[in-house]
Protein backbone atom coordinates (compact mmCIF):
# COMPACT_ATOMS: atom_id res chain seq x y z
CA UNK A 1 0.00 0.00 0.00
CA UNK A 2 1.19 3.61 -0.24
CA UNK A 3 0.10 6.67 1.96
CA UNK A 4 -1.26 9.53 -0.15
CA UNK A 5 1.56 12.55 0.54
CA UNK A 6 -1.33 15.47 1.57
CA UNK A 7 -3.57 13.63 3.82
CA UNK A 8 -1.39 10.34 4.93
CA UNK A 9 -4.55 8.11 3.68
CA UNK A 10 -3.70 4.45 2.69
CA UNK A 11 -4.01 3.72 -0.89
CA UNK A 12 -4.48 0.84 -3.65
CA UNK A 13 -4.64 3.47 -6.79
CA UNK A 14 -4.00 7.22 -7.29
CA UNK A 15 -1.99 9.55 -9.06
CA UNK A 16 1.68 9.51 -8.85
CA UNK A 17 4.53 11.65 -9.14
CA UNK A 18 7.45 10.11 -11.26
CA UNK A 19 10.25 12.83 -10.76
CA UNK A 20 9.11 13.09 -7.03
CA UNK A 21 8.26 9.93 -5.79
CA UNK A 22 5.18 11.73 -4.26
CA UNK A 23 1.90 9.64 -4.24
CA UNK A 24 -1.71 11.56 -4.01
CA UNK A 25 -4.63 9.68 -2.94
CA UNK A 26 -7.57 12.02 -4.97
CA UNK A 27 -6.99 15.26 -7.50
CA UNK A 28 -8.20 17.16 -4.29
CA UNK A 29 -5.19 16.25 -2.72
CA UNK A 30 -3.16 16.80 -6.11
CA UNK A 31 -3.96 19.86 -6.16
CA UNK A 32 -3.62 20.96 -2.33
CA UNK A 33 0.16 20.28 -3.47
CA UNK A 34 0.16 21.52 -7.29
CA UNK A 35 -2.67 23.71 -7.61
CA UNK A 36 -4.29 23.07 -11.01
CA UNK A 37 -2.21 20.02 -11.82
CA UNK A 38 -5.27 17.49 -12.38
CA UNK A 39 -7.21 19.61 -14.78
CA UNK A 40 -4.40 20.09 -16.70
CA UNK A 41 -4.46 16.45 -16.65
CA UNK A 42 -8.06 16.55 -17.93
CA UNK A 43 -7.40 18.65 -20.89
CA UNK A 44 -4.34 16.42 -21.83
CA UNK A 45 -4.38 14.37 -25.22
CA UNK A 46 -3.38 10.82 -24.70
CA UNK A 47 0.08 11.60 -26.17
CA UNK A 48 0.73 13.91 -24.09
CA UNK A 49 -0.71 11.83 -20.66
CA UNK A 50 1.52 9.12 -22.47
CA UNK A 51 4.68 11.70 -21.51
CA UNK A 52 3.24 13.09 -18.50
CA UNK A 53 5.57 12.72 -15.11
CA UNK A 54 2.19 12.44 -13.23
CA UNK A 55 -0.68 9.94 -14.29
CA UNK A 56 -2.83 7.87 -12.35
CA UNK A 57 -2.08 4.16 -11.23
CA UNK A 58 -2.74 0.83 -8.71
CA UNK A 59 -0.15 -0.30 -7.04
CA UNK A 60 0.31 -4.12 -6.93
CA UNK A 61 -0.59 -5.14 -2.88
CA UNK A 62 3.27 -5.18 -1.74
CA UNK A 63 2.33 -7.84 1.33
CA UNK A 64 1.65 -10.71 -0.21
CA UNK A 65 -0.15 -11.96 2.85
CA UNK A 66 -2.69 -9.59 2.87
CA UNK A 67 -5.72 -9.69 1.47
CA UNK A 68 -6.49 -6.57 -0.51
CA UNK A 69 -9.45 -4.71 0.44
CA UNK A 70 -11.38 -4.63 -3.03
CA UNK A 71 -10.37 -4.28 -6.67
CA UNK A 72 -10.42 -0.34 -6.04
CA UNK A 73 -10.59 1.95 -3.75
CA UNK A 74 -12.99 4.58 -2.91
CA UNK A 75 -12.20 7.99 -0.29
CA UNK A 76 -14.78 8.86 2.62
CA UNK A 77 -15.25 12.58 3.48
CA UNK A 78 -18.02 14.76 4.85
CA UNK A 79 -19.96 16.66 2.39
CA UNK A 80 -18.63 20.14 3.41
CA UNK A 81 -14.67 18.72 3.43
CA UNK A 82 -15.90 18.39 -0.84
CA UNK A 83 -18.19 20.42 -1.96
CA UNK A 84 -19.85 23.19 0.20
CA UNK A 85 -22.92 23.31 -2.70
CA UNK A 86 -23.33 19.41 -2.46
CA UNK A 87 -27.00 18.10 -2.17
CA UNK A 88 -28.04 17.87 1.90
CA UNK A 89 -31.96 17.63 2.12
CA UNK A 90 -34.67 18.67 0.22
CA UNK A 91 -33.47 17.26 -2.80
CA UNK A 92 -35.98 16.29 -5.85
CA UNK A 93 -34.46 13.26 -7.73
CA UNK A 94 -35.97 12.39 -10.85
CA UNK A 95 -38.47 9.61 -11.51
CA UNK A 96 -39.11 9.67 -7.95
CA UNK A 97 -41.55 10.92 -5.78
CA UNK A 98 -40.97 13.42 -2.69
CA UNK A 99 -37.36 14.93 -1.41
CA UNK A 100 -34.53 13.45 0.01
CA UNK A 101 -31.57 13.94 1.82
CA UNK A 102 -27.77 12.89 2.29
CA UNK A 103 -27.15 9.92 4.74
CA UNK A 104 -23.39 9.67 3.56
CA UNK A 105 -21.11 10.70 0.76
CA UNK A 106 -18.18 9.16 -0.87
CA UNK A 107 -16.29 9.83 -4.51
CA UNK A 108 -15.88 7.09 -6.98
CA UNK A 109 -13.85 6.89 -10.34
CA UNK A 110 -16.59 5.92 -12.62
CA UNK A 111 -16.50 5.19 -16.38
CA UNK A 112 -12.69 5.85 -16.54
CA UNK A 113 -13.11 9.54 -15.02
CA UNK A 114 -9.65 11.43 -14.46
CA UNK A 115 -11.05 12.74 -11.78
CA UNK A 116 -13.06 10.64 -9.30
CA UNK A 117 -16.34 12.24 -8.58
CA UNK A 118 -18.34 12.57 -5.34
CA UNK A 119 -21.65 10.07 -5.08
CA UNK A 120 -24.60 11.02 -2.75
CA UNK A 121 -26.53 8.22 -1.00
CA UNK A 122 -30.07 9.75 -0.75
CA UNK A 123 -32.49 8.52 2.07
CA UNK A 124 -36.31 9.54 1.24
CA UNK A 125 -37.06 12.52 3.78
CA UNK A 126 -40.98 10.55 4.57
CA UNK A 127 -40.02 7.37 4.55
CA UNK A 128 -36.73 6.49 6.01
CA UNK A 129 -35.14 3.55 6.27
CA UNK A 130 -38.16 1.90 5.30
CA UNK A 131 -38.00 2.30 1.39
CA UNK A 132 -34.36 2.11 -0.41
CA UNK A 133 -32.16 4.41 -1.07
CA UNK A 134 -30.82 6.27 -4.49
CA UNK A 135 -26.89 7.33 -5.10
CA UNK A 136 -26.57 10.57 -7.18
CA UNK A 137 -23.89 12.77 -8.19
CA UNK A 138 -23.61 16.19 -7.21
CA UNK A 139 -25.76 17.48 -10.33
CA UNK A 140 -28.60 15.17 -9.12
CA UNK A 141 -28.43 12.91 -11.87
CA UNK A 142 -29.59 9.64 -10.68
CA UNK A 143 -26.45 6.71 -10.42
CA UNK A 144 -28.15 4.07 -9.18
CA UNK A 145 -32.15 3.25 -7.64
CA UNK A 146 -33.31 0.60 -5.34
CA UNK A 147 -30.11 0.76 -2.86
CA UNK A 148 -30.37 -1.80 0.07
CA UNK A 149 -26.74 -1.71 1.44
CA UNK A 150 -25.48 1.91 0.67
CA UNK A 151 -22.14 2.57 -1.44
CA UNK A 152 -21.72 -1.61 -0.89
CA UNK A 153 -24.04 -1.79 -3.91
CA UNK A 154 -22.56 0.26 -5.90
CA UNK A 155 -18.79 -1.14 -5.32
CA UNK A 156 -20.44 -4.55 -6.28
CA UNK A 157 -21.41 -3.25 -9.73
CA UNK A 158 -18.54 -1.94 -10.18
CA UNK A 159 -16.40 -5.25 -9.05
CA UNK A 160 -18.73 -7.25 -11.53
CA UNK A 161 -18.92 -4.84 -14.10
CA UNK A 162 -23.04 -4.56 -13.57
CA UNK A 163 -24.78 -1.16 -15.08
CA UNK A 164 -26.00 -0.02 -11.52
CA UNK A 165 -29.17 1.30 -12.98
CA UNK A 166 -29.84 -2.93 -14.38
CA UNK A 167 -29.04 -4.17 -11.03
Amino acid sequence: MRTCTTCNTEMVEGFAIETTGENFCTAICLDAKYPNTSTELANMTDEELDESETYWTEWEDEDEDEEPEAPFHSFKYTTDELFPSAPTDKVKVEGHRGTWYTIATETFGLGGMLTPEPLYLMEHEAYGDEAPCVIINQKGELIMENVHNGFDDLRYCISEDIDPMTY
